[in-house]
């Protein structure tokens, strides 16, 4: 039910941030999110140290924010 959709890619210290998120229909268990393809972003991103939140309530849409460490040649 979605008519707009946004994406950014940003880069916080030493973090690299992605967020998802849709003006949608949204769901009332966003922590229990256990469809394969969040399940394959969660296993992704924890073998690269990160983490990532769902945000989500019904006519609230849906936000998926993935946070990545990355680190400078100094590091």
């Amino acid at each position: 039910g979605a008519t707009r959709a946004t994406i950014h890619l940003t880069r916080e210290a030493n973090e690299i941030i992605l967020v998802v998120a849709d003006n949608g229909n949204g769901h009332k268990k966003s922590k229990d999110a256990s469809g394969v393809g969040i399940i394959n972003i969660t296993s992704r991103t924890e073998l690269y140290g990160g983490r990532i939140s769902i945000a989500s309530k019904p006519g609230k849409g849906y936000e998926l924010k993935v946070m990545i460490p990355c680190f400078t040649a100094e590091d």
